[in-house]
């Protein structure tokens, strides 16, 4: 089998992109083979990968192309592994969010997603798909059709606001999942991302968040660090950035802060092939 993650946040400029991007690249230089899947039309994910964003989701799903066809291998010249792949989005991707069948026997955005998800079962070991910063068919497609969420918030005010939110979306969606004998997406955990260890108020926030949701796993706090713009701006990795001595410590920080989730994702990829054994 294949485990699936969604990294989701409705509220923009968390980090869901350079998490999903760092995760699918950590797991990819582990041996697993990964597909990183942009469902966000902003292409974040895609050109963060120095691919050119296109409207490969939408061919997907709208229009019935072949998994082949729309999957991408990551150049690994920039990210030294040959096991990380992409299926990227553009444009076009707000059609897809936007679908209503107009015929009676159409298929919902929700059934799409579901069939053509369920079709990667055995083909990659991990899946980790990059979402848009809304509530939209599209992200609520994926409540049912990725095992697992992972969920960026920054300690703040409206970033906080905005995981209320989601995660009232997420348990919603599990009781219809209960109710309807269909399995609905769990959360893996929460991630306090950008944290600045000087401010009280962010400390005081992230109290507020372990305790609100202590039914769920919240990592350790990833730094706010300047290896992670540099990681973007560069379109590579935090593993892959070439830093100087005094930037080498920095990125040594963030890859320790990364590893309990990138292991946990590890953890879970290897337990579903001791399951098919």
């Amino acid at each position: 089998m294949t485990v699936k993650i969604s990294v989701l946040g409705r509220k923009g400029g968390v980090g869901k992109t350079t998490i999903a991007k760092t995760l699918a690249d950590g797991c990819a230089k582990q041996g697993l083979s990964t597909l990183l899947i942009d469902a966000d039309g902003q292409g974040n994910a895609s050109t963060g990968m120095k691919i050119n964003k296109h409207d490969a989701f939408y061919q997907l799903i709208m229009e019935d192309a072949e998994w082949n066809d729309v999957i991408m291998q990551v150049p690994s010249e920039h990210l030294e592994t040959d096991k990380l792949f992409l299926v990227s989005a553009s444009d076009a991707q707000m059609r897809v969010e936007n679908y209503h069948p107009s015929v009676p026997g159409d298929l919902t955005i929700t059934d799409r997603i579901y069939q053509r998800f369920a079709e990667l079962d055995g083909a990659f070991d991990v899946v980790v798909v990059d979402t848009s910063p809304s509530i939209n068919q599209v992200n609520s497609a994926l409540y049912y059709a990725t095992d697992y969420a992972l969920l960026p918030v920054l300690c703040e005010k409206d970033p906080i606001l905005g995981l209320n939110s989601t995660i009232n979306y997420l348990e919603e969606a599990e009781r219809f999942g209960q109710e309807s004998n269909i399995p609905a997406i769990q959360i893996l955990g929460i991630i306090p991302n950008m944290y600045s260890r000087r401010e009280t108020v962010q400390s005081t926030n992230l109290g507020y968040i372990r305790g609100r949701y202590h039914e769920y796993h919240t990592f350790d706090p990833i730094d706010k660090k300047t290896i992670w713009k540099q990681a973007s701006q560069l379109a590579v990795s935090i593993y892959n950035v070439d830093t100087n001595m005094l930037e080498r410590r920095d990125q040594k920080t963030a890859i320790k802060q990364f590893k309990p989730i990138l292991d946990r994702v590890i953890q879970l990829a290897h337990a579903e092939v001791s399951d098919e054994q």
